[in-house]
């Protein structure tokens, strides 16, 4: 047989490093998901002789909190050494109830150990003092025969979820038995609730510098994603329809403390814009007449006292100067300091469109094989008017193609704690939200519109390794 050719040892491997060289550039770039570096802290409770010391906490906490693949570590501390069993209990419950299909009780899991007894060492007389235990959290739960997400620590019982009351709740429990005279046993129970918060974060970020929209849209396109949705008229109206888009960032998955910028246009004609701006029943003559006795500008937050829905109503529209160098814009004119010589007036004295953008929350719940769900805003969206092309007087009754634009952010309220999630009986959705409704909506040829549009709500920010 043929012996086999000699090889020389290979050469070693080229160093590399993190930054392209002066004559090198980057094609590509995908940041790994941030380390999350365990806290050092402890949390303590101690009662009835009993001390529980739970590690891998944040300093100061009140309540232990636990993510993804955790696991619950940490040490019992014993001030009798005279006991028969010292037992660990973890379990999770969700109840649901709903006021048209009842309620229901579902035991998620419970994950049980016994870390000393003395039936298993006959020969101790004492218990060590301290017991050390490590139980891994779950990341599911069983629903017939189906495996499900854990939900996180979550409550819903408040005026603003009115008929649903919603907990996921997890506890750990220690119990301790001691012997007592006549054979019985003497029980001590320690219950501590926990939270199950797992984390979650978008793949790409929102982009830095997104406004203006009207820029940047030309030089980097891909960094938006257009909502399109339509004000129809009524029916037998001799107005044609108004199209609203909604530019938000492309990647649609956002942070509960990130700022979502965004940009909303209403492009149709003029004819249309008018009966949207103005009430029906205000004549050529008076919004004339009102555009020359303007003086002032305002953008208002009505709040609605039957409702627990906020209205956010602005004073449409005024314009901007552009400025000088597209790059580098002029910051926003303030709402509250308006420039009386921009050439457009709002009528203001017979009521004034609503034009709203916000993140809405749909709490869905299944009970009974029934079905029911509950609308929350998780926040409202704060928004100016931009540089349009709608210069004409809106006494005229023009068709060409015209539109308003305005900029805004939205963000999340700060009692908001989780994103959306999807554990069966229990589902959240995150929308954003874009509410239009005309001038004196009673008598206008426009119908109030209102469009939803799906995106995902998670714990964390993009972070760049």
């Amino acid at each position: 047989m043929d012996t086999l050719p000699a090889y020389s040892p290979s050469s070693s491997v080229p160093s590399y490093h993190a930054e392209p060289s002066y004559d090198e550039r980057c094609l590509d770039f995908s940041a790994r998901s941030h380390r999350r570096v365990a806290p050092d802290g402890t949390f303590l409770k101690a009662a009835k002789g009993i001390t529980l010391v739970l590690t891998e906490q944040e300093s100061g906490t009140s309540i232990p909190t636990y993510t993804r693949h955790a696991s619950v570590k940490g040490d019992i501390l014993l001030e009798d050494e005279r006991i028969q069993s010292v037992s660990l209990k973890l379990d999770g419950r969700q109840f649901v109830s709903s006021s048209e299909s009842g309620s229901s009780n579902t035991h998620l899991f419970t994950e049980s150990i016994t870390l000393w007894s003395k039936s298993e060492h006959p020969y101790c007389s004492l218990s060590p003092a301290i017991l050390p235990f490590d139980i891994p959290f779950p990341n599911t739960y069983r629903e017939g025969k189906e495996t499900r997400p854990l939900p996180p620590t979550f409550t819903a019982e408040s005026p603003s979820v009115p008929g649903v009351s919603i907990r996921c709740e997890y506890t750990l429990t220690v119990t301790v038995t001691k012997p007592r005279l006549g054979g019985f046993k003497k029980h001590k129970r320690m219950i501590v609730p926990i939270n199950y918060h797992p984390r979650s974060r978008p793949y790409l970020p929102i982009g830095c510098g997104l406004h203006p929209f009207l820029s940047t849209v030309k030089c980097a396109p891909g960094d938006w994603h257009q909502v399109s949705s339509t004000i129809k008229p009524r029916s037998g109206a001799t107005i044609g329809s108004i199209e609203a888009h909604l530019f938000i960032p492309a990647v649609q998955i956002y942070a509960i403390s990130d700022t979502i910028p965004f940009h909303l246009q209403l492009q149709g004609s003029q004819a249309s814009l008018n009966a949207f701006l103005f009430s029906p029943e205000s004549s050529p003559q008076a919004r004339n007449a009102a555009l020359r006795r303007a003086k002032t500008l305002s953008v208002s937050y009505e709040s609605p006292a039957e409702s627990h829905l906020s209205s956010f109503a602005v004073s449409l529209p005024f314009i901007t100067r552009a400025s000088s160098n597209p790059l580098l814009p002029e910051p926003p004119p303030s709402p509250l300091k308006p420039d009386p010589s921009l050439p457009w007036y709002v009528d203001t004295s017979r009521g004034k469109p609503t034009v709203r953008v916000y993140l809405l929350r749909q709490i869905l719940v299944k009970v009974n094989g029934t079905k029911s769900w509950r609308n929350i805003v998780l926040g409202e969206g704060k928004m100016y008017p931009v540089q349009a092309q709608y210069h004409a007087c809106p006494g005229a009754e023009s068709y060409a193609e015209q539109a308003l634009d305005w900029e805004g952010e939205l963000k999340c309220n700060g009692d908001v704690t989780v994103g959306g999630f999807n554990s069966g009986p229990l589902v959240l959705k995150d929308f954003i939200m874009i509410e239009l409704k005309p001038a004196s909506p009673e008598t206008s040829p426009l119908l109030e519109h209102q469009h939803p549009h799906p995106v995902r709500l998670v714990t964390d920010t993009y972070a760049e390794s």
